[in-house]
Parts: structure tokens; C-alpha cells; sequence
């Protein structure tokens, strides 16, 4: 069994909790980037329980695309994100209510990728105005 990633909300339950009603015409989702030293950087090897995980703002506030477009996510995942002056870190934590269940039924992964990377450059898009200004001065 993988071990829990480092959350306080963390309750070994993958059911998701209550999200708030949003009107998806006017909502504009946001996430916070931590940012952290080069010398705290996490190891890179699919285990998120490196303690410099505990200082990323945990982001669980998923909504369905397919089958119900607006409605919460189906099973609790976690995102966090931290950066230090030459990379972004991103650690992705999907509970599912029968692991057993899951399936790989395709090798084929490119079309998932191919969405993930533009859900990154989104995160980026949005992130890259408060990495260039250094905190403490002027814009």
C-alpha cells in the first residue's frame, strides 16, 4: 500500500468531499505555486512523501469534465506544486475506492499526455507573472 502523502486534510478516505457549487460561466479556478530552495527540491522517484511536500498548499478542488461536466470529481485527488529558481515540481496523489479494480486496457498514452501538458502550460501560464516579479518588489 502506498504511503499517504503528507497532508493535514489527508484522512485515508477517497471519498470526496462536498465541493462547492460554482457557476462555471463566471469561475476561474486558481492554484498557488510554494516556492522552495534548490537544496530542498524533492527526490523524483513517484513517492510524494518527501517532507518538502508538507509546505505545498494541497489543491483538491476537482470537477468532472465527462460524464457530468460541473459536477465534483468522482474520487479525491490531491495536486501539489512547488518550484525553486530552475524547476516546477508537481505531485499528483489519485485515491481510488477499489484499487483493484483498475485496469490498464491500453498501452496508448499519448492522447492522455497530450492533455496533461496542456493542463500544465495552463498552470504555467498563469504562474509565470508571479515567478518574474521577485516577492518584495515592484512590478
Amino acid at each position: 500500500m502506498p504511503p499517504e502523502p503528507p497532508s493535514p486534510a489527508a484522512s485515508g478516505s477517497s471519498i470526496p468531499l462536498a465541493a462547492p457549487v460554482r457557476d462555471f460561466s463566471t469561475y476561474i479556478p486558481t492554484a498557488k505555486a510554494t516556492r522552495i530552495e534548490a537544496s530542498e527540491a524533492p527526490v523524483i522517484d513517484g513517492d510524494v512523501s518527501d517532507a518538502v511536500w508538507a509546505k505545498a498548499e494541497v489543491i483538491d478542488e476537482f470537477y468532472q469534465t465527462e460524464p457530468d461536466t460541473g459536477q465534483p470529481a468522482s474520487e479525491r485527488t490531491e495536486l501539489r506544486i512547488l518550484y525553486d529558481t530552475d524547476n516546477p515540481y508537481i505531485a499528483v496523489y489519485a485515491y481510488d475506492r477499489n484499487p483493484d479494480l483498475i485496469r490498464a486496457t491500453t498501452k496508448n498514452r499519448d492522447g492522455s499526455a497530450i492533455i496533461l501538458l496542456a493542463i500544465l502550460a495552463m498552470l504555467f501560464v498563469v504562474l509565470a507573472p508571479q515567478r518574474a516579479t521577485p516577492e518584495g518588489s515592484s512590478s
